[in-house]
């Protein structure tokens, strides 16, 4: 899954999903970046690290951009199932 600073526009083929920053991390070569989206959805993302979106300040915009077949789901709560 890519991650855009801002709200920015997703690449042709992907679903955009627009939410807020709520951290970034490193691990290994990689950035974790977590987000709520403004239904209250908590998403996390492994993307290879990138500036801009290293920069962004706590409450700041983002688009996490996704391709249909690379996104999973679960059912609410702290271990629910894959749907």
């Amino acid at each position: 899954m890519r991650v855009l600073p801002g709200s920015g526009t997703a690449p042709e083929g992907t679903i955009p999903i627009p939410a807020t920053l709520t951290e970034v991390s490193f691990i290994g070569r990689e950035m974790e970046v977590f987000a709520t989206t403004e239904a209250g959805e908590h998403l996390k993302a492994v993307s290879r690290p990138d500036p801009e979106v290293i920069g962004r300040t706590h409450g700041s915009p983002i688009t996490f951009a996704a391709q249909r077949d690379d996104l999973i789901f679960f059912a609410p709560g702290e271990t629910g199932s894959r749907i």
